[in-house]
């Protein structure tokens, strides 16, 4: 059982993790751009939109997993966390393997919806299936990580993360050196996510008290009743995740549609940084899901007492601490840039940073009610909310390609912001009864 001490060792944990990923940004991009043109950098991120197709293609296993473990061990029912996870990787290595197999009989079409030019349309066709299964891989990742985040271990599923990208970064940049090109992002993170992987699975049995090899000997590959609770919960999370598409992967591609895929590493570069910039305050409200899961679980009003100040704690401390972190780059982008990615860098990428940053900080603080509602099971909200959010973001998009005719970087950032603070003042308003509960 989690408690508050857990909570404060995994929301520092994971405030950590996101120091050092966001370290890790701000060498990667220097690094790929000292060997990769802003063109070939722009063809991997549009390849890597199949990369954003895995939070709705893995059926929301990963989160639900987190709140099933949750709930099973605060009523002590370890044979069901067992069956479920048996159940989470057989569902997700077959959504694994048929991802790979229509990205490997569509690739040709893929690569020209993508906007990718002519010039490198067989090397990026060539790459699609590997891109593929590297989003399998991370399935399965996400459901082990889920296992460690609901036992109350998330720091190590945190740190798990950490260590995918820093071995990703460094198999990449050692294979860039070697000069393999765009190959050699696609050959790290296949890499990273491996080693990833193992790790992830040490941990989980570890955390479940038995031996890896065990799970399958004592229980079937699947388990019709432990599906049907993964997908009551994951089912709203991917639907959500279906309308998430809708927000930077779209995006993306209408950049490179109407701009040229060398716009594509701008917009990329400023959303980025300013989500890396909401991640290290957003790490630190991230335990809330599983414990406001657990408080909910016991079904009493010191519970509902203890989720409430839990969340008016995190948004006054988020709305403070954010405002402060955040208006240092939002003023000087425009000189921590060049001395960042150097002074050849397109100055349009500040412009697209600020507008990023300031759609960041008021997403930034819906992310206590976004946890929150989805740790008691509200998950409609959530869905409503990215519903709005890409809804937005689509609308006002097609406004500028019907005006102008073109989509930039900047365009393209200016849309998705509005969209993050709709959605998020959405959460906000939904979540505003778990903030005010009685006993």
């Amino acid at each position: 059982m989690m408690k508050l001490d857990g909570l404060k060792v995994n929301s520092a944990a994971a405030a950590a993790s996101a120091v050092w990923n966001s370290c890790l940004m701000l060498v990667a991009y220097p690094l790929y751009l000292r060997y990769l043109s802003m063109e070939e950098y722009g063809v991997w991120l549009v390849m890597a939109v199949v990369l954003s197709l895995a939070p709705a293609a893995n059926l929301g296993i990963g989160p639900a997993m987190t709140k099933l473990v949750s709930q099973h061990l605060a009523r002590g029912e370890l044979t069901s966390i067992q069956s479920t996870l048996c159940t989470a990787l057989t569902t997700v290595a077959g959504v694994g393997i048929a991802l790979t197999l229509a990205a490997a009989a569509a690739s040709d079409h893929l690569v020209a919806a993508m906007g990718v030019p002519p010039t490198s349309r067989l090397l990026a066709q060539s790459l699609l299936p590997a891109v593929a299964v590297l989003s399998a891989i991370s399935y399965a990742v996400e459901v082990q990580n889920g296992v460690l985040s609901g036992s109350g271990r998330m720091y190590q599923s945190v740190l798990i993360q950490s260590f995918n990208q820093t071995t990703t970064l460094a198999f990449s940049v050692g294979l860039l050196a070697l000069g393999f090109g765009l190959k050699a992002l696609i050959a790290g993170s296949l890499l990273g996510s491996c080693a990833a992987l193992a790790t992830s699975r040490i941990l989980s049995a570890m955390a479940l008290e038995c031996p890896p090899s065990s799970h399958r000997r004592r229980l079937p590959a699947w388990d019709t009743d432990a599906f049907r609770g993964l997908m009551r919960i994951g089912f709203g999370l991917t639907l959500s995740s279906v309308i998430g598409l809708l927000l930077n992967p779209l995006n993306k591609l209408f950049i490179s549609n109407f701009a040229g895929v060398a716009q594509v590493p701008i917009y990329e570069i400023s959303m980025s940084a300013a989500m890396r910039l909401r991640g290290l305050l957003e790490a630190a409200v991230q335990a809330i899901m599983p414990e406001v899961s657990r408080l909910g679980a016991l079904q009493s009003a010191e519970g509902r007492r203890q989720i409430a100040s839990i969340n008016r704690a995190a948004l006054v401390r988020l709305g403070f601490i954010g405002l402060i972190v955040m208006a240092i780059p939002f003023v000087a982008a425009s000189r921590i840039i060049p001395l960042w990615l150097g002074p050849s860098v397109d100055p349009s990428l500040a412009i697209s940073l600020r507008i990023c940053i300031a759609g960041a900080y008021i997403s930034l603080l819906g992310t206590p009610s976004y946890y929150t509602l989805i740790g008691i099971g509200q998950v409609r909200e959530i869905v409503s909310a990215n519903l709005i959010q890409s809804g937005v973001n689509v609308a006002a998009c097609l406004g500028i390609l019907a005006f102008a005719a073109r989509m930039r970087a900047v365009d393209a950032a200016s849309c998705a912001a509005l969209g993050m603070v709709c959605g998020s003042l959405f959460l906000i308003w939904r979540n505003t009864p778990n903030t005010r509960s009685q006993s």
